[in-house]
């Protein structure tokens, strides 16, 4: 009471100095500033805050407060907001957000919060009216926070800031129930923020006080509190935007300032998902540059992922993972890590899951190719090649075969599964060779599985492509090649089956490649046979016994109906395959007691057709090599005794004469043969063995082996002589007579051995004349239509034996001589000429008289 009663006292004589030259006008300010600022400071410590803001009041006379110098100003400001401070401090910590305007219903807590914050403004605005050095009320204080005319006379930014700064905070808290003050707040802050030196650093014109020292930190609180007053104003989404990238683009990159961050862009809500995408975008770009951002870049990733997986606009999501990926993939040398990888692959596969089992292909093919995203691939793994058979598996669906085919040929490796989602874009297609390689492709993989060949054949079969088909089944076959057992035998068979069949199929088609079809069907044969040889192999001969006969008699009808239109070499090797000894005897043995009797009889005919379809073949190809030859020699060999032993047990007589007939082209082919090879000593022994043969041959036979002989320039005329004496002979001895052929065929002999001009030749010709002499008595005339001597042919023989004869005579070989025109006298009577015998008597008694009586 002592103290306040001199108190009193002295404010009362402060008051009744007179100073009437105004010459310690400047002390006595400071005296009354400093004695109200003591009392102010009194009256807050014991608690009195009303008589503390009533001493305030009395200080802040303007006439005293221009009188004081800066320093003082600025204690006095400092000591103001230090009340503030405290009162902002005593502000409870709970607070309800209610939307603007809502006062009427606050609760009691946040009434409480904004009256304490209302008491802290007031407080707040004096420190900031000191710092200006003018008196302004509320409204200009507000317009001077928004920017119009700032504090231009102060000298100490740093505690401004600091006002500003508690000021901002007071008003925010105030607009629970006082809306009008949440755009204060966002003003003052924006005061604030245009106070905050560059970079953070400290200006040079500022002295150390209060808050003089401005960092990182502090700038990023005043950032933060713009965010909140945003929030509070519930204000669009592009400030939010450019007022969270402030902070991101300031941030250190720590787990607690990330935290804070996340947890921020988390609390936004729904109506603002867009400003969370934009500003971990932001945060993405910027830790990919920042040092120490990097590895912080994997969580904002995720949180990104996790956050717009279940947008309502499934595009703008996707849109938004792949921009944040992009970033990733821009930055080089950076990569995630594994595990980071596999989690956000894992969350965009469910997703993609999802949508597949509803049929919804397009948006499900857009989330397996953003897992599939180059960001995720910088560590190789079977994620990622997952993710792009399953997005082709959709274009697929879609009917999209073409973009299926482009996506599937990312996936990295050598895959089964990727070169199967090949296949199916290429067949859907209608891309045969694209199809068949990528099978090829397919079974040579690790991973294959021979599941995916079974369901390559429905597809194939359901779309009716015969070639690709073909190839598939040609694959599965080589699968069952490394199986052992007799269920893979089986199986192997029924495949072979079915290609032969599809390729006899495609022979049918205008403009088919016989040349390549029909080498795969021979293949294809030859494989059936080899199967069929190793069930037989393991005495299974039952279960294969369909086969066997299917086998060989589609192979003959084959090459029957080839033979028309297919090449030579290939018929021939289609009744190889028919024909085989070996297969034929093994379906002959297995067929046990049911033996087919005309099976013999095929396999002669198959042989023979091979062959001709060789000798055909060769003529074809001048330049044939004498090996090409020498097979064709050893098959027929072969075919004469495959005849020899199989041929005796035809008994139809229709097959019998067509047996001949084989043997007759037999015998042609192998002399036409050894002719080509000029194995002259081998076509004598063919001439032996046919006129020593069991095999009774039709004369036109002989005939034919005659007349290749003749046509041959280079046989040599003692193979032609040798030749055609057997022809000869073999036929008078199997009564196989034509006057005709015995004409001409004697004619050559005779003429060879008058050539050789040797007395046995000539004797041996003469021998010849003679029996075509009775030849000729005997067949001068038709009977019963029977052929006669042709006239060219006697003219021939008259005048062979007249000429000899006059030699003879002229030689004195009279007996001879005698001999030759007793022929000719013969022989002159069956001539057209009849006054011929009667010169010839003449001539003859002429030669008599003259040499005989030598």
């Amino acid at each position: 009471m002592e103290v306040l009663t001199c108190a009193a006292t002295f404010e009362e004589a402060m008051r009744s100095m007179i100073d009437q030259n105004n010459e310690n006008a400047k002390s006595k300010a400071i005296a009354i500033v400093s004695y109200y600022i003591g009392r102010m400071d009194v009256a807050w410590r014991d608690g009195n805050e009303n008589v503390a803001y009533f001493m305030l009041q009395q200080a802040l006379d303007q006439q005293h407060l221009d009188l004081l110098p800066t320093f003082d100003r600025d204690h006095v400001a400092t000591k103001v907001l230090e009340i503030g401070k405290s009162l902002l401090k005593s502000v409870p910590s709970e607070s309800v957000v209610l939307e603007p305007g809502s006062t009427s219903n606050a609760p009691r807590s946040d009434v409480k919060r904004s009256e304490i914050a209302m008491s802290s403004i007031k407080w707040l605005r004096h420190a900031f009216q000191i710092l200006e050095n003018s008196v302004v009320g509320e409204d200009v204080l507000f317009a001077q926070a928004t920017g119009a005319g700032t504090g231009s006379g102060s000298r100490n930014k740093a505690l401004k800031r600091a006002i500003l700064r508690s000021l901002a905070r007071a008003y925010y808290v105030s607009s629970f129930t006082e809306t009008d003050n949440l755009a204060r707040a966002e003003a003052t802050l924006n005061e604030l923020m245009n106070l905050m030196p560059a970079g953070g650093e400290q200006s040079e014109n500022e002295m150390p006080s209060v808050g003089s020292t401005v960092n990182r930190e502090e700038i990023q609180q005043v950032r933060w509190m713009k965010v909140a007053v945003l929030k509070r104003r519930k204000a669009g989404g592009i400030e939010l935007i450019l007022a969270l990238s402030d902070i991101v683009r300031h941030m250190t990159f720590s787990e607690a300032n990330l935290g804070d961050l996340l947890e921020e862009l988390t609390s936004l809500g729904e109506p603002y998902r867009q400003v969370l995408v934009e500003v971990v975008l932001e945060a993405i770009k910027a830790a990919l540059v920042i040092t120490g951002g990097q590895p912080f870049v994997e969580r904002l990733l995720l949180f990104l992922v996790f956050h717009v997986k279940s947008d309502p606009n499934p595009q703008q999501a996707i849109r938004d993972i792949e921009l944040a990926c992009s970033s990733i993939t821009s930055v080089p040398g950076f990569e995630m890590a594994k595990g980071a990888i596999r989690a956000c692959q894992s969350i965009l596969w469910v997703i993609g899951d999802k949508l597949y089992n509803k049929k919804d292909w397009n948006r499900a093919a857009s989330w397996y190719l953003l897992s599939a995203h180059a960001a995720f691939g910088a560590v190789p793994n079977s994620t990622t090649s997952k993710c792009l058979r399953k997005a082709a598996l959709c274009r697929i669906q879609q009917g999209e075969y073409a973009q299926a085919s482009s996506i599937v040929r990312r996936c990295p490796g050598n895959e089964a599964a990727a070169y199967y989602v090949t296949f199916l874009a290429a067949a859907h297609q209608g891309l045969e060779d694209e199809a068949t390689a990528a099978v090829h492709d397919m079974v040579k993989a690790s991973d294959f599985d021979r599941q995916m060949l079974l369901l390559a054949t429905q597809l194939a079969h359901e779309n009716q492509m015969k070639r690709l088909l073909l190839a598939v089944l040609g694959s599965l076959l080589q699968t069952l090649h490394s199986e052992a057992g007799l269920a893979s035998e089986v199986e192997a068979i029924i495949l072979v089956r079915c290609m032969v069949r599809l390729i006899l199929e495609l022979l049918k088609e205008p403009g088919a490649d016989v040349p390549l079809l029909s080498k795969a069907l021979i293949q294809h044969f030859g494989s059936g046979r080899e199967i069929i040889q190793a069930a037989l192999s393991k005495k299974e001969a039952a279960v294969v016994l369909k086969d066997i006969s299917w086998l060989w008699r589609t192979a003959y009808n084959t090459a029957v109906q080839g033979c028309i239109d297919w090449p030579s070499e290939i018929v021939s090797d289609l009744f190889d395959i028919s024909r085989e000894a070996r297969l034929m005897e093994n379906y002959q043995a297995a067929s046990i007691g049911d033996s087919d009797p005309s099976l013999d009889f095929y396999m002669i005919l198959a042989s023979f057709a091979s062959v001709a379809g060789r000798v055909f073949s060769g003529r074809q190809m001048p330049d044939s090599t004498k090996l090409y030859r020498e097979k064709i020699v050893a098959d027929i060999r072969s075919l004469k005794r495959l005849i020899h032993t199989s041929g005796r047990k035809v008994q139809d007589d229709t097959q019998r004469e067509r047996l001949v007939f084989v043997m007759h082209f037999t015998f042609l082919f192998e002399v036409e043969q050894l002719c080509r090879m000029a194995e002259w000593d081998s076509i004598l022994r063919v001439f032996k063995e046919l006129s020593e043969s069991q095999v009774t041959l039709n004369i036109d036979t002989y005939e034919a082996l005659g007349d290749i002989l003749w046509a041959e320039e280079d046989c040599p005329s003692d193979v032609l002589f040798t030749a055609l004496e057997r022809i000869l002979h073999t036929c008078l001895n199997r009564n196989m007579f034509a006057v005709e052929k015995f004409s001409r065929w004697l004619r050559a002999i005779c003429t060879i051995l008058l050539a050789r001009n040797r007395p046995p030749d000539r004797l041996k010709a003469l021998t010849y004349i003679e029996q075509a002499t009775d030849v000729v008595r005997d067949n001068s005339e038709s009977v019963d239509g029977e052929e006669v001597y042709p006239m060219d042919e006697r003219q021939w023989i008259f005048t062979v034996s007249y000429n000899t004869g006059v030699e003879c005579f002229s030689a004195s070989l009279l007996d001879e001589a005698k001999r030759w025109f007793e022929s000719a006298a013969v022989l002159s009577k069956f001539l057209a000429d009849h006054g011929l015998a009667d010169k010839v008597a003449e001539t003859y008694k002429s030669l008599l008289a003259r040499y005989g009586n030598d």
